[in-house]
């Protein structure tokens, strides 16, 4: 009887892969190994779709943008909790009982942060091509992001700090004339008024003008100037404006 029904069994387990053979692999061209991913993609989806009553599967099929922040928070959480251990092992104590709540919502907070400057471009860094638009993320990378930013929760805050303070004070400096306070020395002989005249199509009037400090010099023309001179935009120009000879 039990060889019977598993005789049966294997009957229908044959008519079965017939059957999804004909589907995926009608003309029988397909390589053997392409077969066997798809065989094994099936069986990965029939696991998750039948574990934890289909919570899994539900998860899963979320918003691939939603699944990555959870993955950040998660690792963020993930790199509090070794810098929890760390600092046990470390010190022979155990910590506060509130830091075992407050450190991992700082990791947590503190990856999501550092992860969107990264994504938004405000970060460089080696792996950045991975965070472009049309390339995939690797789940490696962002695991590694997370783990990095909750493990050294308080330096990526400085680099948060550091970067949000240079960037309000690129606006500031970047959108508005200024004076032209150090053009006039770095001028010489490789580099006079009508060579520059002739790379920023600016009549020498006026550029004499911006040199005496006369007239301020508009924002576009300040970064021209500087990328001619190879100086710092910041040892050319500045806000203050020239004193009022009487």
């Amino acid at each position: 009887m039990a060889n019977s029904t598993l005789q049966q069994e294997e009957t229908i387990l044959a008519d079965t892969e017939k059957k999804i053979d004909e589907i995926i692999n009608p003309d029988g061209q397909m390589k053997v190994a392409d077969v066997t991913r798809i065989y094994d993609l099936m069986s990965e989806f029939a696991f998750i779709e039948s574990f934890a009553l289909g919570a899994l599967y539900k998860f899963a099929i979320l918003p691939n943008e939603f699944l990555i922040m959870v993955l950040v928070i998660a690792m963020g959480i993930l790199g509090s909790t070794l810098q929890l251990t760390y600092d046990y092992y470390r010190a022979g104590g155990v910590p506060q009982t509130s830091q075992f709540l407050l450190r991992p919502m700082l990791g947590a907070i503190t990856a999501l942060v550092l992860f969107i400057l990264l994504k938004a471009g405000v970060l460089v860094i080696t792996d950045s091509a991975k965070l472009g638009e049309v390339a995939p993320l690797s789940p490696f990378f962002i695991a590694f992001v997370g783990i990095v930013s909750g493990f050294l929760s308080e330096n990526a805050l400085e680099t948060v700090r550091s970067v949000g303070q240079s960037w309000f004070r690129g606006v500031g400096r970047d959108q508005k004339p200024r004076w032209a306070s150090g053009l006039k020395q770095h001028l010489s002989a490789t580099k006079t008024i009508a060579d520059l005249s002739a790379k920023t199509g600016v009549d020498a009037t006026l550029l004499e003008k911006w040199i005496n400090e006369e007239v301020p010099v508009p924002v576009d023309m300040q970064k021209l100037i500087a990328v001619w001179l190879d100086k710092d935009a910041r040892t050319l120009f500045t806000d203050v404006p020239p004193a009022v000879t009487t």
